[in-house]
C-alpha cells in the first residue's frame, strides 16, 4: 500500500511542477526516484539502529528475565518499568523514606510487572553501593521463612513472595495473590535467571559471621547500617537506648537476633542479642561508655534500677523480671535485652566469639 502511494505521488509530481513553475523535466524517472527514496529511508533506519546500539541498556534492567525464552510462554510485561535512581530527583514508588534509602546506600531500583492471563508477578531489583546494603535490605525486607532454593543467598519464601540477596543486589518477586503453580513456576525460573546474571564474590558482613548460631531463632535476624533502620525494624525492646548511641558511622553495622535461653522445649523464653563491630577498640569503648552513662542516669532517677558489673559484663536490673546485659571487648560491643533472670542474658553473651585481648 505504501509503495503504491509513493509511486502515485511521484507519477503526478511533474504535473504539479508544470502548474507552479511552468517548467518540465523530460528526464524525470519516477521509478528511479522511488528507489532513491526507499534507499534513503533504509539508510536512515540503519543510522537510527546504530545510534540505539551505542546507547547502553540500563545495567539493572538487563538482569530482568528474558521473555523470549520458551520457558516464559504466555507471560508479558504488563506495564512500563518503574525506576528509582539516587542521582535523580523524582517521587519514589518505594515505601521508604529518602533518608532510609540513603542509609542503605541504595543506588537504583527497578520494578517490572509481568502478567499471564489472571496471574501477576511484580519483580523489584535493588542495587546498592556495596554488598552490606544489599545484605541489610534482605534481612529487614524479606518475608516468610528461609527457603532452600538455589538462588543467591538468604533466600526467603512466603505465600505470595520470594526474595534473596546476591552481591550488591536484593531481589524480590511478589504476587498479589497466593502463589499458584503457574506463578510458582514463573517466580522460580525468573529468580534463577536473575541470580545467574549477578556476579558475586561476597560473603556476609563480618559481624553477621560472628553472630552465635547456638540457640538462635531462625528467620528473625535484622542487620542495619544506621539508626533509622534500627528504629524501623528492630524489636521495640531493644530500642530502650537510642540507636544513635551505637555510633554506627564508625562500625560495620549492627545486628539483632533472638535466642532461646534454654534447650528445654518447654522453656519458650526468648532474649534479643544486639551485636556491633567497630573500626577500632576505642570506638567500641566509647559506645560502652554511652550505655553506661545512660543506665547510671536511669539508676539515679529510679530506685528499682540496679547496676552490677561482673567480669566485664554489666548487668542492669530494670525491675524484678527484666534485665539487660552489655559488654565490650576489643572492637565488639554486645547487648542482651529481655532477660527475665540474672543469668540467661550473660549466657548468651558468652556465646559471642569475643576478640582475644593480649595484655603485657
Amino acid at each position: 500500500m505504501i509503495r503504491t502511494v509513493i509511486i502515485f505521488l511521484l507519477l503526478w509530481l511533474p504535473f504539479f511542477s508544470v502548474v507552479y513553475s511552468q517548467t518540465t523535466d523530460e528526464n524525470f524517472d519516477p521509478a528511479a526516484r522511488y528507489d532513491e527514496i526507499i534507499e534513503s529511508l533504509e539508510q536512515e533506519k540503519d543510522m537510527t539502529s546504530e545510534v540505539k546500539q551505542t546507547i547502553p541498556k540500563d545495567e539493572i534492567a538487563v538482569l530482568l528475565p528474558n521473555l523470549s525464552s520458551p520457558l516464559y510462554e504466555g507471560w508479558i510485561e504488563s506495564t512500563n518499568p518503574l525506576i528509582w535512581d539516587s542521582e535523580r530527583e523524582r517521587d519514589s514508588f518505594l515505601p521508604f523514606s529518602e533518608e532510609l534509602l540513603s542509609e542503605f546506600k541504595a543506588k537504583k531500583v527497578i520494578r517490572q510487572t509481568y502478567k499471564k492471563d489472571q496471574n501477576v508477578v511484580q519483580i523489584t531489583l535493588y542495587r546498592f553501593d556495596n554488598f552490606a546494603g544489599a545484605y541489610s535490605a534482605s534481612t529487614v525486607l524479606s518475608e516468610g521463612n528461609p527457603a532452600k532454593l538455589k538462588v543467591g543467598k538468604n533466600v526467603f519464601e512466603s505465600d505470595n513472595s520470594l526474595s534473596f540477596w546476591k552481591g550488591d543486589y536484593y531481589v524480590e518477586l511478589r504476587s498479589p495473590i497466593t502463589i499458584n503453580p503457574e506463578v510458582k513456576g514463573f517466580t522460580v525460573l525468573a529468580s534463577q535467571e536473575i541470580s545467574d546474571k549477578i556476579q558475586d564474590t561476597h560473603q556476609k558482613p563480618v559481624i553477621a559471621v560472628q553472630l552465635p548460631a547456638l540457640n538462635r531463632v531462625p528467620g528473625v535476624m535484622k542487620y542495619c547500617l544506621g539508626p533509622i533502620c534500627c528504629q524501623k525494624y528492630f524489636p521495640s525492646r531493644v530500642l530502650e537506648v537510642d540507636p544513635a548511641y551505637l555510633g554506627l558511622n564508625q562500625s560495620g553495622g549492627v545486628i539483632a537476633a533472638d535466642y532461646k535461653v534454654s534447650d528445654n522445649p518447654v522453656d519458650d523464653r526468648i532474649v534479643t542479642l544486639v551485636l556491633s563491630r567497630y573500626e577500632s577498640n576505642e570506638a567500641a569503648h566509647l559506645v560502652f561508655g554511652e550505655y553506661m552513662d545512660f543506665y547510671k542516669k536511669k539508676e539515679a532517677s529510679n530506685e528499682e534500677v540496679k547496676i552490677d558489673v561482673d567480669d566485664g559484663v554489666v548487668r542492669v536490673k530494670n525491675n524484678k523480671d527484666d534485665y539487660a546485659f552489655f559488654k565490650q571487648q576489643g572492637n565488639i560491643f554486645g547487648v542482651v535485652y529481655g532477660s527475665t533472670d540474672k543469668k540467661s542474658g550473660q549466657k548468651v553473651l558468652e556465646l559471642v566469639p569475643w576478640p582475644v585481648e593480649i595484655t603485657r
